[in-house]
């Protein structure tokens, strides 16, 4: 799998963990990256959209790390 896209490697994730941390995981990463490849036409994430963000992902880290 690490050879794999990352969008790829999301939808596989829950092969190997409970479907909410599978869920969780893809919102935070999709969120982020729309952030990070954020456009001039869009408006720019919230603070709030961030921090969820940034409290999804230590969630999710923890149950994924073994």
């Amino acid at each position: 799998m690490a050879s794999c896209h990352t969008s790829h490697q999301l939808l596989a994730l829950r092969a190997y963990t409970d479907p909410e941390t599978a869920l969780v995981a893809r919102i935070a990463w999709h969120g982020l990256s729309r952030a990070m490849h954020h456009h001039a036409y869009e408006l720019a994430p919230t603070v709030t959209e961030l921090r969820g963000w940034h409290r999804d992902v230590t969630t999710v880290l923890p149950r994924l790390v073994r």
